[in-house]
């Protein structure tokens, strides 16, 4: 997919699709609903797009989707950093809800780890719209727990 739209706009913040370093791969999860765009050390852009399955009753995606997609985007930010590329386990996921996130559009999904650190990762996550992502429709901070832990320094 085009970065052209990305906000901040990739290019500027200096990230690529699947760099030399970090966990990114050519056969990273992909799909038609969630799309990697970009990942760099400490953070990972995604294209989204919500289909029908995953909207509540008011038409607009469910809560529950939407943290968990915060969850999964986290998840690769963090395995880039993380000692062995490992994913962590979720402590303390927190999303807060700022408007409406409607089937058929596209959004970018921003996901960085904004504090790394032995045993735990703190991120964050943004979604908004592709097209004005100055207008931030969720924000999300989530905790991972590290369970494998590096070699104490000598």
């Amino acid at each position: 997919p085009s970065t052209a739209h990305c906000w901040p706009t990739c290019a500027a913040a200096g990230l690529s699709a699947f760099p030399e370093e970090g966990a990114a791969t050519p056969d990273a999860p992909d799909s038609p609903h969630l799309a990697v765009v970009a990942v760099q050390p400490g953070r990972a852009i995604f294209r989204l797009r919500l289909h029908p399955f995953h909207l509540n009753t008011h038409g607009t995606a469910h809560g529950g989707v939407l943290a968990l997609i915060s969850d999964m985007c986290t998840t690769l930010a963090v395995m880039t950093l993380a000692f062995e590329h490992q994913e962590g386990v979720s402590t303390d996921p927190h999303c807060a809800y700022l408007a409406a996130v409607e089937e058929g559009r596209d959004y970018v999904v921003d996901a960085q780890v904004v504090k790394p650190g032995r045993t735990l990762m703190y991120t964050e996550t943004t979604i908004a719209p592709w097209d004005t992502p100055d207008r931030v429709s969720v924000k999300a901070l989530h905790t991972k727990m590290l369970l494998v832990q590096p070699p104490p320094k000598l």
